[in-house]
Parts: structure tokens; C-alpha cells; sequence
């Protein structure tokens, strides 16, 4: 039988509804270091005059590059250290260019103390209001 050392339960800790955020912009070189590290090197993400003939104002952000952002907020603050991503599931919505604003917002939707989970609700918007990329989470929560 395994000794229990601990009886607190999530919901201790996390409620719903609860949220958090932060912004940020993406660099040139950011998106540069990203095609190198993932080895994407399609042309929306890093040639400008192809992009524009694609109908982009510039080159593209890479969505998986936006997503670091949910990474971010989950591995450091929502839950924090304590979390292990179990799964994301995100939806792109209009492209992001280098250097504009974007704002990361993760929500929790639900709590279940059962498997010590929680669901989150993400959203990446630019500081205009328009969104960027949506999605949830499933998240295990350690403590």
C-alpha cells in the first residue's frame, strides 16, 4: 500500500476561471531561430517577397513558434513547475507578423481532482483585439 504524505487535492489550489496572461513580440530573428531549430524553412516564414505574393503583409510567425507562448504560461504559471502538458489542441485564425504585439491568455475551464487535471482554455490575440490562435489544454497538475 502506498503512504499518502499529502492530502490536499487541485481544487485547493486552482479554481475555475481563474486566468493568466502576458504579451510579447516575435523577432525576425526569433522566427529565423525557429526555422534553424524545427528545420520549417517554408517560404511564408522567411522570404518576404514570396510572402507578399501569397497575400501576407510580411513574413509569417510560425504557429508552432505562437504556441511556445501557451507553453510559456503553462510550464511557469498557470499551473507553473508544477505541470506536465498532456495535451493542446490550437486553431489559427489570422497570421502574425514580426514585432506586433500578441497577447497570451490561458483560462481554467475545469478542474478534476480525480486525476489531478485541469483543462484550460487558450487564446492569442494581437493588442488590436483580433485573435490569433485559440485552442485548450489538458494539463496534470503535481502537488
Amino acid at each position: 500500500m502506498q503512504k499518502q504524505t499529502n492530502n490536499k487535492i487541485i481544487s485547493d489550489i486552482w479554481k475555475t476561471n481563474f486566468e493568466e496572461k502576458f504579451e510579447r513580440f516575435f523577432t525576425v530573428d526569433d522566427i529565423k531561430n525557429f526555422s534553424n531549430l524545427s528545420k520549417d524553412k517554408s517560404p511564408i516564414h522567411i522570404n518576404h517577397s514570396l510572402a507578399l505574393k501569397r497575400n501576407f503583409n510580411n513574413i509569417v510567425v510560425h504557429g508552432c513558434l505562437i504556441n511556445s507562448g501557451f507553453s510559456y504560461l503553462i510550464g511557469m504559471k498557470i499551473p507553473g513547475e508544477s505541470a506536465l502538458l498532456l495535451e493542446i489542441n490550437t486553431k489559427f485564425h489570422n497570421p502574425l507578423y514580426p514585432n506586433e504585439k500578441v497577447i497570451f491568455k490561458a483560462k481554467i475551464d475545469s478542474v478534476h481532482d480525480s486525476v489531478s487535471c485541469i483543462k484550460l482554455k487558450l487564446l492569442a490575440s494581437k493588442d488590436t483585439g483580433m485573435k490569433v490562435c485559440s485552442g485548450n489544454a489538458t494539463v496534470k497538475v503535481f502537488i
